[in-house]
C-alpha cells in the first residue's frame, strides 16, 4: 500500500524534470575557484594539511585529478545551540553539476583546536570513496527502494510480503551498519579512536538542532529513526576503542574471546536443546531434531565469528579471505552424506579448535619439543578421569535424565566404530582446547585462581549436561586438568590423555580399565615418593613460564 504512492510521486518528478530536459538546479563554474581560493585562506595551516592529506586519498581512491573543498551548511536552518552540521564532513564522488569529486567539512571541524577530531573524520569519510566500497553503496539504496517493491510483487500473501519487507529491511540496515563500521576501521587504525569526537556529537547534544526542522520534516524523521542508516554512537565507539587496542597491541591473541566462541559454538546449543527435551519429557536427540532453526542459527552466527578470529593480526583482506575458507569448508561439510557426516563434522570442528589453540595460546599448545613432564602428564589425569567416572555413574543412578534410559553412546547418536573415534578426537581437542583458553585469558585479567577452577568446572559440567546428576562426575577431571596446565602450561598431554581414557573406557571392559587405573596410580605414587625423598633422577634445568603467567611455578625439568 505504501509503495503504490512512493512510486508514483517519484515518476510525477520524474515526468516534472524530465520535461525541461536538464536539472532544475544549475552551478556557476566560473565561481568555484574563487571559492575555493577564499574557503583555504580562512582555514589554519594544520587544518589545510589534514585536508589536503585527505583530497588526496580521494583522488587516489577516485582516480581524480582533483578534488574540491566545500563548506556544509544548510540554507534556511537556524537556531541556537550546537549544530549537527557544523560537526559533520561528507565526501560525495563526481556527480553533477560538480566537475569534481568534493570534501565538505563543517565550521566547528575546522577550527585548530580540533585537529584530531578532524583527522578521524577525514578518514572515515575518505574511505567511503574506496573502490571496495563503490558496489555496496550503490547496490544497498536499490535494494532499500526496488526490494519493497518486489517484495510486495512476488509474495503470495500479504503475511509473506510484510516479512519478506522486514528481513529486507534489517538486511539493508545491518548493510549500511557494515559500510560504517568498515570506514571507522579504518579511521580508528590510522588516527586512534575517535574517543573525543564521539564524546562530542551525541544525539543530547543536538536536540535544539533537530527541534529546528519544521513539523512535517520531523513526523518523517520517526521513520527515519526505525531503519537508521548509521550504527548507534555507542557501537561505533566501543568497536573503534577494540580496534585502536588491537592496533597498538603487539599481540593479537585472545584466548578469552576465542574460548567463549568456542563454548557458544559447540556447547550451549546443545545444552539449550538439552533442557528443552527435559521440559518436554523428550530425550535428547528428539530435542535436537525438534529446534533445527534455533540451532543452526546460533551455530551459524558464532562460527563466523571464530572464523574471523582464526587468522587475527593478519591484514584485513587475509582475514576475511580465511574467514570465508573456514565457514565455506563447515558448511560444505554439513551437506556430506551420512555416515560420512558424522565422521567428517567433528574432525572438521576439532581440527578448528586446535588451530585456535595454536593461534591464541602460542607455546602452550605447540607439541614441539617434547618433554620428559609431558609424560606425566599423560598419566596423572587417567586416574583422576577415572575417579570421575565412578562419580558420574553414581550421581546418573540417583539423578538421571528424563525419558526412557540409554547408554552415553545412544544419547550421544554415535552408532559406529568410525564415529565413535572422531567423536573421541572431537571431544578430547575441542574439550581442552576451550578449557585452556579460558584459563589463559581469565589469567590475563588478573582473576583469582578460584575463579578459574569455578568457570572451568562450569564448563565441564555444561558439556556433560546431558547425562543430568552425571554431570557433576567431571568436576573432579576439571580440577585436575586445571591445576596441571597452571603448572605445567602444556595443552597436547592434557588432549592426549583425555583421549586414552575415552579409547579404554570405550573399549576395554570395566574390570581391566580399573587395572590399567590403579597400576597408573600405584606407578604415580611411587614415582612421588621417591622424587620427594631424592631418590629419583634430579632435574639438570629449569623451562621458564611463558610471559603471561600470573603465579605459577617453572615447569619440572627435562
Amino acid at each position: 500500500m505504501l509503495i503504490v504512492p512512493t512510486l508514483a510521486v517519484k515518476a510525477g518528478e520524474w515526468l516534472r524534470r524530465g520535461r525541461t530536459r536538464r536539472p532544475s538546479y544549475t552551478l556557476d563554474t566560473d565561481s568555484i575557484e574563487p571559492y575555493q581560493e577564499e574557503l583555504r585562506a580562512a582555514i589554519p595551516p594544520p587544518v589545510a594539511c589534514a585536508l589536503d592529506e585527505a583530497t588526496a586519498t580521494v583522488a587516489q581512491h577516485t582516480r581524480a585529478d582533483r578534488v574540491l573543498l566545500a563548506e556544509v551548511t544548510m540554507p534556511g536552518h537556524h537556531h541556537d545551540g550546537p549544530c549537527a552540521f557544523d560537526w559533520n564532513a561528507t565526501t560525495l564522488p563526481k556527480i553533477r553539476p560538480f566537475p569534481a569529486p568534493f570534501i565538505a567539512v563543517g565550521r566547528e571541524l575546522r577550527q585548530g583546536s580540533r585537529l584530531d577530531m578532524l583527522r578521524f573524520v577525514l578518514a572515515h569519510e575518505a574511505r567511503h570513496r574506496a573502490p571496495g566500497l563503490q558496489v555496496p553503496q550503490f547496490l544497498l539504496p536499490v535494494a532499500g527502494t526496488a526490494g519493497f517493491f518486489l517484495a510486495g510483487l512476488l509474495a503470495p500473501t500479504l503475511a509473506s510480503a510484510v516479512i519478506a519487507a522486514i528481513a529486507l529491511r534489517v538486511a539493508v540496515t545491518l548493510g549500511h551498519w557494515l559500510v560504517e563500521l568498515t570506514c571507522d576501521h579504518a579511521a580508528a587504525r590510522a588516527h586512534g579512536d575517535g574517543g573525543r569526537f564521539f564524546a562530542t556529537c551525541t544525539p543530547r547534544r543536538f536536540r535544539s538542532c533537530a527541534r529546528a526542522w519544521p513539523w512535517w520534516q520531523r513526523v518523517l524523521a520517526v521513520a527515519t529513526r526505525l531503519q537508521p542508516s548509521h550504527p548507534p554512537m555507542w557501537l561505533r565507539a566501543w568497536y573503534c576503542r577494540r580496534v585502536h587496542r588491537a592496533t597498538l597491541d603487539v599481540d593479537p591473541s585472545r584466548p578469552l574471546t576465542v574460548g567463549l566462541l568456542l563454548f557458544l559454538a559447540t556447547y550451549v546449543p546443545s545444552m539449550i536443546s538439552t533442557v528443552a527435551g527435559w521440559m518436554d519429557q523428550a530425550s535428547r536427540e528428539g530435542a535436537h531434531d525438534g529446534m533445527p532453526v534455533t540451532y543452526h542459527m546460533a551455530v551459524t552466527v558464532v562460527t563466523c565469528a571464530l572464523a574471523w578470529w582464526c587468522a587475527s593480526g593478519a591484514r584485513l583482506r587475509y582475514r576475511v579471505i580465511v574467514a570465508l575458507a573456514v565457514v565455506s569448508v563447515l558448511f560444505a561439510v554439513e551437506r556430506v552424506p551420512e555416515p560420512w557426516n558424522s565422521i567428517a563434522d567433528p574432525l572438521v570442528i576439532a581440527a578448528l579448535a586446535g588451530w585456535l589453540a595454536v593461534r591464541h595460546l602460542g607455546p602452550a599448545a605447540r607439541p614441539f619439543p617434547v618433554r620428559r613432564s609431558d609424560l606425566l602428564l599423560l598419566a596423572v589425569p587417567l586416574p583422576a578421569m577415572s575417579f570421575a567416572s565412578d562419580i558420574w555413574g553414581r550421581m546418573l543412578e540417583w539423578l538421571p535424565p528424563p525419558g526412557s534410559e540409554k547408554t552415553q553412546l545412544e544419547t550421544l547418536g554415535i552408532s559406529g566404530d568410525a564415529e565413535l573415534l572422531a567423536k573421541i578426537v572431537w571431544t578430547s581437542v575441542l574439550e581442552e582446547a576451550t578449557s585452556t583458553l579460558l584459563i589463559i585469558g581469565l589469567l590475563r585479567r588478573r582473576m583469582p585462581v578460584w575463579a578459574i577452577f569455578t568457570v572451568t568446572a562450569v564448563l565441564r559440567i555444561g558439556v556433560h549436561l546431558y547425562a543430568a546428576g552425571g554431570a557433576l562426575g567431571p568436576v573432579a577431571m576439571s580440577v585436575t586438568m586445571t591445576a596441571l596446565f597452571l603448572y605445567c602450561r602444556r595443552l597436547w598431554p592434557l588432549v592426549i590423555a583425555h583421549a586414552i581414557y575415552n579409547l579404554v573406557v570405550s573399549y576395554l571392559p570395566l574390570p581391566l580399565t580399573a587395572i590399567v587405573m590403579g597400576t597408573v596410580a600405584v606407578a604415580l605414587i611411587v614415582w612421588a615418593t621417591r622424587r620427594l625423598t631424592g631418590h629419583g633422577p634430579r632435574a639438570t634445568g629449569t623451562v621458564t613460564a611463558p610471559a603471561d603467567a600470573v603465579t605459577a611455578p617453572a615447569a619440572p625439568g627435562r
